[in-house]
């Protein structure tokens, strides 16, 4: 079965994966050398003509995402999307991606 991958259209990794991923640093390694192949064996199935690349934060670097902006959402009323931010930002910080990118 695979997993969601509501994450992936803003760049955010859930939260329990990352710590996965520190927590594993063969895992970790595998990630960074070949992150559609370590998530596929994670159970996440990413399209291959989807390109995944990995930036990494530190003391002296942060990495921003800007993510594309999808027709569908540009229509949305600005309630609707204030909504949508808030339930798409509570997703990436909890891992919990229960929202989808409405119609």
């Amino acid at each position: 079965m695979s997993k969601k991958l509501d994450w992936l259209p803003y760049g955010m990794l859930p939260i329990p994966l990352i710590i996965e991923l520190w927590e594993d640093e063969e895992k970790m390694s595998s990630f960074k050398n070949n992150p559609k192949l370590t998530l596929n064996k994670m159970g996440y199935n990413i399209d291959d003509s989807i390109e995944v690349k990995i930036l990494e934060n530190n003391e002296r670097t942060v990495n921003l995402v800007i993510p594309n902006f999808p027709d569908n959402i540009k229509k949305m009323k600005k309630s609707d999307f204030d909504e949508f931010v808030t339930m798409t930002t509570k997703c990436g910080a909890t891992g919990t991606c229960d929202s989808k990118i409405p119609d």
